[in-house]
């Protein structure tokens, strides 16, 4: 597991759950005391295809995109926050233990 301000990821096996909450903000900013979490969304995911996605794929876009043909499949700061996410729950199940995200 592993958790931050906006929600937590479950990820048992196959399984992944996400749930996300958004933080009501008060009228009055100096009362945050009192502040509480919207609902929860909770959003089940089973993981059925491959893993890793397909590496075919990705690295003939990754050619391209360095070849200037078309953009990076993905921004270099989502880069960066998916590998926080994914080190966090590498660590949760290494020490079975919450890992927090900042």
């Amino acid at each position: 597991m592993c958790r931050s301000d906006q929600g937590a990821i479950v990820v048992r096996g196959r399984s992944v759950r996400v749930h996300r909450s958004t933080l009501a903000k008060p009228s009055d900013p100096t009362k945050f005391a009192s502040m509480k979490s919207d609902e929860n969304v909770v959003t089940d995911e089973t993981l059925d295809a491959a893993l890793y996605g397909d590496e075919h794929e990705i690295y003939v876009k990754i050619a391209a995109a360095i070849r200037g043909e078309e953009a990076f499949p993905v921004s270099p700061e989502d880069a960066l926050q998916l590998t926080r996410v994914l080190d966090a729950i590498r660590a949760s199940s290494e020490t079975n233990r919450v890992v927090s995200l900042s």
